[in-house]
């Protein structure tokens, strides 16, 4: 039942991007095989005639075009339009380029779901509080960075300061222009 929900709702989403089937019209009635962690879980998506990308439950075992084995994390990262890693791809590589670019494309609109479902009202409230959400990671995520590199210039020394890097480029200059001299000396001596 929940998988079927799921299957749904992927479906949902596939079908409100409609403008995938140009792109994909040439690899119609090919099977896609997207497998979480080894087999823990598999999704099973075909092209249709018409070029759209469905879910099925219909289990293709070892017939599928194309496989894409890939981890939570890289999962995740897919969600988040982030370039996933660790994923294992075998079979139909155009087929493959063809799938990774829609998927960076692909647009889902929450709101619009939960609009359908519980009015307009919660759905331009959930709008505000995912935003807030957003900008209040994008401020914690910029903290975390500027006290990091803080500690490792601070505390660790790893990281120098701007003007420690000018400082010692003045420095490494002044040692340039002595030695020159020294030079200069030694060759007036000989």
């Amino acid at each position: 039942m929940i998988k079927t929900k799921l299957f749904q709702a992927i479906n949902h989403i596939l079908d409100q991007n409609d403008w995938m089937q140009d792109e994909l019209l040439e690899h119609k009635n090919k099977t896609i095989t997207l497998r979480l962690l080894e087999n823990l879980f598999d999704i099973q998506l075909y092209i249709s005639e018409n070029g759209q990308l469905k879910v099925t439950e219909k289990i293709f075992e070892n017939t599928a075009n194309l496989v894409i084995k890939l981890n939570t994390d890289s999962l995740i990262k897919m969600i988040f339009k982030q370039e996933p890693q660790d994923i294992n791809i075998h079979g139909d590589m155009k087929l493959a380029k063809v799938i990774n670019e829609i998927l960076k494309k692909v647009e889902w609109d929450i709101s619009i779901e939960i609009e359908k479902y519980f009015g307009i009202a919660i759905a331009s409230y959930f709008k505000k509080i995912t935003s807030l959400i957003s900008e209040r990671l994008k401020q914690i995520s910029k903290n975390i960075a500027e006290t990091t590199v803080e500690y490792y210039q601070e505390e660790n020394k790893i990281f120098a300061k701007g003007y420690q890097v000018k400082q010692f480029n003045d420095e490494v200059d002044q040692l340039s222009i002595r030695l020159e001299k020294l030079k200069r000396k030694i060759q007036e001596i000989n």
